[in-house]
């Protein structure tokens, strides 16, 4: 008998989000516990900030579009919509009634067949809105195309976006002496799973912050790490540009960054407590931030 492979959606990182979506569940645990002696395998329950947790995310930001072909490309044999979770689940019900091979289940799922004839309602997918469209980047540490960076530590300026799949992205430090960030190396993931993580090469560059006159890092990781240097310092100046970083990101463990020291827009040594904030829609303090650009697809 093939595995019964049931992809649940719209996936949101296990455990303990904070927030339930879905109209049907009463907490956070309700999807693990769905059909719990049928002997099905799902995408629930990653571990957080796994590999796995993080390209499910990325695909669950992008849309349920998105999820659907990660979940087929994945193998999954089905798609269980939860339609508590999306805005207007009596026109997904009424998708559901229209697809053959179709379920409705009484927990509240439509449980779409994974088959030859599944683009067509992948398609349809992209008419339903998630209640929370942003819970993948709130109920997690923000991530984008392998990176990985610490919950609490950073944050996307309003302008930007985790669903952008080109062109570059800035996240901005929060005021704190140390920061971390995880970039996952390729061996990490499936062989199926490793293009739709979309891993590119990838130039990362730190930014001063706005109204400041430098700024000095120290970039810890197992590439720095020798019997001279715990790090490599990065010196960041106005009026210099950004500088690149990339080459001192380990893969596949984690990368500190500390601030060795911080100087105001006269140049003097200040502290954290008295940055500038970035701007006055942000109102928060930033002594840094990270420009991530692909390069090219693998």
């Amino acid at each position: 008998m093939a595995e019964r492979k049931v992809w649940f959606a719209p996936y949101t990182t296990f455990p303990e989000t904070g927030v339930v979506e879905s109209r049907l569940r009463q907490g956070v645990y309700d999807t693990f516990k769905t059909f719990p002696d049928s002997g099905i395998s799902s995408n629930y329950g990653a571990f957080k900030h796994s590999p796995a947790d993080s390209l499910f995310t990325q695909a669950s930001s992008q849309g349920l579009v998105a999820e659907a072909h990660l979940a087929q490309r994945l193998g999954y044999r089905f798609f269980a919509l939860d339609l508590g979770a999306v805005e207007d689940p009596i026109e997904a019900l009424k998708l559901c009634r229209q697809i053959t091979g179709c379920q409705h289940t009484s927990d509240g799922y439509s449980l779409y067949p994974m088959n030859r004839k599944a683009i067509i309602w992948i398609r349809s997918l992209a008419a339903f809105q998630r209640r929370i469209p942003l819970l993948p980047q709130q109920s997690a540490s923000p991530r984008w195309n392998g990176l990985v960076f610490a919950p609490n530590q950073w944050w996307l300026p309003k302008a930007e976006s985790l669903k952008a799949a080109t062109g570059s992205m800035r996240i901005r430090a929060r005021a704190l002496w140390a920061l971390s960030l995880y970039r996952y190396e390729p061996s990490e993931l499936p062989a199926s799973a490793r293009a739709n993580l979309a891993s590119r090469e990838l130039s990362v560059k730190a930014l001063l912050g706005p109204g400041l006159k430098g700024a000095d890092l120290c970039i810890a990781s197992k590439v720095t790490a020798t019997s001279k240097n715990r790090c490599q310092i990065v010196s960041l100046r106005s009026g210099d540009g950004p500088v690149e970083i990339t080459p001192w990101l380990s893969q596949g463990s984690v990368t500190q960054i500390q601030v060795e020291a911080i100087y105001d827009k006269y140049g003097l040594p200040t502290t954290m407590e008295r940055l500038p904030s970035v701007d006055n829609s942000e109102l928060q303090p930033s002594p840094f931030s990270l420009a991530i650009t692909p390069l090219r697809l693998h």
